[in-house]
């Protein structure tokens, strides 16, 4: 767990190739839930980096492994979730999208940080494919409901103030960029200015 938490902190930091180091000593533990929380985090960690193919491999890696138990489910889905990214980031939005739809569908309620990775995820997907306004949707279920989680909360402001200027609200704009400077700050979410 020492490894998990050095590789969030490092790419956190933008160091991504340090932290897949931590990631690997991870997936080097004997049970399978622990293999597929490195290789979900490392996937993740190459996605930030833009190594599509890459990021692809390692998710999926976590979607073949056959491990049983409401651990590995969890980690199957946010799997799922990172090679939905990696399709909408390739233009294949329509099974990236479905992919994404049947984890909100099947993710227990509790899982609100998967929850909020999939909304995100579905506003990314959709803003891609030019569907503003079911992005800005996606987007505010995060902002509204899954608020509690910062990195996500941050993803989503980011995105909701680029939007929300799209569709000519610059009031929510601001108020997007507000809540970003004040409370994310050193995101690296923060350091995109929306136009």
């Amino acid at each position: 767990e020492a490894c998990e938490v050095m590789g969030d902190l490092l790419v956190a930091a933008g160091k991504y190739a340090d932290a897949e180091a931590y990631y690997d000593n991870l997936a080097k533990a004997p049970w399978p839930d622990y293999k597929m929380r490195a290789n979900v985090a490392i996937g993740r960690a190459q996605l930030a980096e833009k190594k599509l193919a890459e990021a692809e491999k390692s998710f999926d890696t976590v979607l073949g492994i056959a491990a049983e138990g409401p651990l590995a489910d969890f980690q199957r889905m946010a799997a799922t979730l990172g090679k939905a990214r990696c399709l909408a980031e390739k233009g294949q939005a329509e099974p990236a999208e479905k992919m994404v739809k049947d984890v909100i569908a099947k993710a227990d309620a509790e899982y609100g940080e998967l929850h909020s990775r999939a909304y995100n995820t579905l506003g990314t997907i959709q803003r891609k494919a030019g569907r503003t306004k079911d992005a800005i949707l996606a987007f505010l279920h995060v902002e509204i409901l899954y608020f509690a989680y910062p990195e996500q909360r941050a993803e989503a402001l980011a995105n909701l103030e680029q939007l929300w200027n799209e569709v000519h609200k610059p009031e929510r704009a601001r108020k997007a960029r507000e809540i970003l400077d004040t409370y994310f700050k050193n995101s690296p979410w923060a350091q995109q200015k929306g136009g």
